[in-house]
């Protein structure tokens, strides 16, 4: 997933929605909508929104090893967890949770390999 956070600091708006479900949902603690923000529309101007935030962040991405996931889920990388760290005088920690949709997989054509999509994202700030 470091694709998700190059994209984000790259400004690529348009490739960045390209890794999300049209049905994606995502959990942040800003937007106080209950239920997260479902579906691309929804989720557009959040990530825009981050993309300005992180301007002139350093971060720091180390992947988690998962704990509670099933051996199936696992296997397939369903699951991925990423402890971020984000610095511009103060740290501040958070832990994106990206869950793929593996019924969308699909042959990229600019790229050889299955592409799989962001069913959900849960991001978390920590203490």
């Amino acid at each position: 997933m470091l694709g998700f956070f190059r994209l984000i600091e790259g400004n690529n708006i348009d490739r960045l929605l390209n890794l999300f479900s049209e049905d994606s949902v995502v959990y942040e603690q800003f937007s106080n909508i209950e239920g997260g923000l479902r579906g691309k529309s929804a989720i557009e101007p959040f990530l825009r929104v981050s993309m300005m935030a992180n301007d002139g962040l350093h971060h720091e991405i180390k992947f988690e090893k998962p704990t509670t996931q099933s051996n199936n889920e696992i296997a397939n990388n369903k699951v991925i967890n990423a402890l971020v760290t984000f610095q511009k005088g103060d740290k501040i920690k958070a832990r994106f949770a990206f869950e793929f949709d593996s019924s969308s997989e699909s042959i990229d054509r600019k790229q050889i390999g299955i592409r799989r999509t962001i069913k959900t994202l849960s991001i978390q700030f920590l203490p």
